[in-house]
């Protein structure tokens, strides 16, 4: 498991008063503040920053692992293409013989075939020939990933309809843990009792192990005004001895409205602050800004926009905001700038790979990384089910809605993988986020 890493970001807030919401994350000058901010042209053409990126990189996740994840991220890509459109659907029919995808922690991709009869089929063997590479390593397992996946949602159908019941009321979380070939389970109050009781009240399968709970999840929402926000973990990283977080205090006058991948907002009717995610528009060419659904749930217009969609339910808690003719959206990434050598985000949307590098961006916690670590991890927010992306990257409240990317080749592209949707109470290297792919279906968006 990667350990988490932070780079402090610079939060400006746009305090305009006849606006009841702060942006933060754009460029101004204020009568009681001001900040030089080195521009992403300028900052890249300076080596010792280059250099520091690259140490970063190098740092987080190792040499041998960037370069072996970058192949085995396209390879995988692939795959999930030969699939079509079903990966992406809520309602995948995946072959028989395939358990899963993975990356490993040499950065190799891993495809996971069920030891059976399935794996001889002409099916599976045409899919294998066509991705024969030295490159893919192939691990026999016991169970298909559509297996574990029904048992997945049995256990939701039970939660869902027994959310009191003893053995209910003690799930804490469960996930497919592809890298293990296993439903995890995780116990509130871990026993041999509460396991028992599981067991015979949900189900007995050999596919289910269980845990002892880790954290207690919360919607990403920091309750607050933007200055009150929580610090970081001490342990953060900077590679900029001036990539400090700086508040503004007092007012101050934007010199453009701009909403950036991973601005925060604080809405002083909910006294509430949250992210936003990425830039998009629908078939109607409406454009707009994507942040959680959770966050406007009382809100249904903010002076920079409108909520015209919004879904907190199953595998998609998200918002489309119709944007206000006077303000820009953008895929520039906040100022300065986050690693690699990039300052903006690329239009295109890709599906999680297991194993393979996270970056995310928010006002809660700044820019984190990790890794992807489940695909479906259930849990329960605002007493509501919700099956997201599980990661080991560092999230805590104010992150909601902030951007979640991937790597593409080399350091200087990133894709656009979803949203930040919940957190451990307190903090925590346990990010949960919403697939982009889910939230465009929803709402037919497209990113430009």
């Amino acid at each position: 498991m990667k350990s988490f890493k932070r780079i402090s970001i610079l939060l400006l807030a746009l305090i305009v008063s006849s606006f009841s919401v702060i942006l933060t994350g754009g460029n101004f000058n204020g009568s009681n503040y001001e900040h030089e901010i080195l521009l992403p042209e300028d900052l890249f053409q300076n080596e010792e920053f280059v250099a520091a990126v690259e140490e970063y990189m190098i740092e987080s996740f190792g040499a041998e692992f960037l370069y072996n994840s970058d192949r085995a991220q396209i390879i995988a890509q692939n795959i999930l293409s030969y699939f079509s459109d079903s990966r992406a659907a809520a309602d995948a029919t995946l072959p028989d013989f395939l358990g899963g995808i993975y990356i490993n922690d040499n950065g190799n991709l891993v495809v996971q075939v069920v030891d059976g009869p399935a794996s001889r089929s002409m099916s599976a063997n045409a899919f294998l020939s066509y991705f024969e590479s030295d490159e893919l390593i192939i691990e026999y397992v016991s169970f298909s990933e559509m297996e574990l996946l029904s048992v997945f949602n049995h256990i939701g159908v039970f939660y869902d309809t027994n959310p009191d019941s003893r053995a209910g009321s003690n799930i804490n979380a469960w996930r497919v843990d592809t890298f293990n070939n296993r439903v995890a389970v995780q116990l509130t109050t871990y026993s041999e009792d509460e396991i028992a009781r599981f067991r015979k009240n949900i189900i007995d399968s050999p596919m289910v192990v269980f845990e002892k709970a880790t954290y207690i999840f919360a919607p990403a929402l920091f309750e607050g005004y933007i200055g009150d926000l929580p610090e970081p973990p001490s342990n953060s990283f900077s590679i900029l001895e001036n990539a400090i977080d700086v508040l503004a205090e007092g007012s101050a006058t934007p010199l453009s409205t701009t909403l950036r991948p991973g601005s925060g907002v604080f809405d002083q009717v909910t006294n509430s602050t949250h992210s936003l995610g990425y830039r998009a528009r629908t078939a109607g060419n409406i454009s707009g800004i994507v942040t959680t659904g959770h966050s406007v749930v009382d809100r249904q217009s903010f002076p920079f926009g409108t909520v015209i969609g919004r879904t907190f339910f199953g595998r998609v808690d998200a918002a489309f905001i119709q944007t206000n003719a006077n303000v820009t959206v953008t895929n520039s990434f906040p100022s300065p700038p986050y690693p690699a050598s990039v300052s903006a985000l690329s239009t295109a949307v890709v599906q999680p790979v297991l194993g393979s590098p996270v970056f995310k961006i928010g006002v809660g916690s700044g820019f984190t990384s990790g890794t992807i670590r489940d695909l479906n991890f259930a849990v329960t927010l605002n007493g509501e089910r919700l099956s997201l992306v599980g990661t080991d990257a560092w999230a805590q409240n104010g992150d909601s809605g902030g951007i979640v990317f991937s790597r593409a080749i080399g350091p200087s592209n990133y894709n656009t993988l979803g949203i930040v949707s919940a957190a451990p109470v307190g903090g925590g290297p346990a990010m949960l986020f919403v697939r982009a792919t889910d939230i465009n279906t929803i709402f037919n968006l497209q990113r430009f």
